[in-house]
């Protein structure tokens, strides 16, 4: 009886043991184990491990040959980028030696096209005098206010203004009757009909070769009078003076280049050792010209219209003007370059 109990015992125990190596390879028996295939054999494993070593370097090796490859092309970029540099740089430095050379050139050119320019307007040159000289020339202003007296010296009028043609005088404007300069009548008078005569010494006048009754009737009746060599003298109108370049115009005006650009101030108009009429002009703001003039023929001066009003310019640039002044420049007061 007790054996057969033992026996049964031992049954009981050992069955879930034996149900779970049939199910749990983990509890199967070894020689069970042994009896199954393996997923990865040594050899396998081997192989395995050899096949990523040899996927790396071919990797590693693919890496530097495309960082070889990637150096070598950067390089050959740098110094094709070099090349470039270098050959834009060779540019560049003719292209300025090129502007230098041009630049020096047109300084020449513009020099002589001022003195052609100066040539096709009277102008044979500029010249730089200083004012103390220009001062001992006589002037407009010298002319401007005087008397007119006829041939016994009485009084006429006086010399309102003056018409100008290229460098000469070549009427004058008296005004006769009024008071105080205001009121009366403008005559035109031919400059060459008046002779110039000092009274007193001191004061001069000038002379015309009529009688002063003679002279004012035919004037009221607004009727010309004869004078000397075939010249006439005339009521002027207002409008006839306007169209008139005079001396009133031109003194104190701004002289442009012919881009506009300032020249000076015409400070004065007077003549010259040859008895013409130059254009005194005013630049102090050019250096060494502080105590000078720059003289140009008056001629040289043209009129334009800029919105309804008169403008006076030189024909040439400021270049070429301040070019020509500097060559004209007395040696100790031209401007160090």
């Amino acid at each position: 009886m007790k054996k057969i109990i033992i026996t049964t015992l031992a049954f009981s125990l050992t069955a879930p043991f034996a149900f779970s190596a049939d199910n749990d390879p983990i509890r199967t028996a070894p020689e069970e184990r042994s009896r199954m295939p393996s997923s990865v054999s040594n050899n396998e494993s081997s192989d395995l491990f050899q096949s990523s070593e040899r996927d790396r370097d071919r990797n590693l090796t693919a890496s530097e040959s495309d960082a070889e490859t990637w150096a070598q092309r950067r390089e050959r970029e740098l110094e094709q980028t070099g090349d470039r540099a270098e050959r834009e740089l060779d540019k560049a430095s003719d292209k300025a030696q090129r502007e230098v050379a041009k630049a020096r050139d047109s300084s020449k050119q513009a020099w002589q096209d001022a003195q052609q320019q100066l040539a096709s307007l009277g102008a044979d040159s500029i010249r730089v005098i200083s004012r103390e000289e220009a001062e001992r020339h006589e002037s407009i202003d010298d002319i401007l206010g005087v008397n007119v007296v006829d041939r016994g010296d009485r009084r006429i009028g006086s010399i309102s203004d003056i018409a100008l043609a290229d460098d000469q005088i070549s009427d004058v404007f008296v005004r006769v009757g009024g008071i105080l300069g205001f009121g009366g009548q403008m005559v035109r008078v031919p400059f060459e009909a008046l002779d110039k005569v000092e009274q007193n010494d001191e004061a001069k006048v000038f002379q015309v070769d009529v009688e002063s009754g003679e002279f004012t009737r035919a004037i009221d009746k607004d009727q010309g009078v004869e004078l000397r060599e075939g010249t006439r003298a005339e009521v002027a109108s207002s409008d006839s003076i306007q169209q008139q370049r005079t001396a009133d115009d031109l003194q104190g005006v701004t002289i442009f280049d012919q881009q506009g650009e300032r020249l000076g101030t015409l400070a004065r108009i007077a003549y010259d050792d040859e008895d013409r009429l130059r254009a005194y002009i005013e630049v102090d703001e050019m250096e060494g010209m502080s105590e000078h003039y720059v003289q140009v023929p008056l001629a040289s001066i043209q009129e334009q219209q800029q919105n309804g009003e008169r403008t006076y310019q030189l024909g040439i640039s400021r270049n070429e003007f301040t070019q020509a002044v500097q060559q004209a420049l007395p040696q100790p007061n031209r401007a160090q370059s």
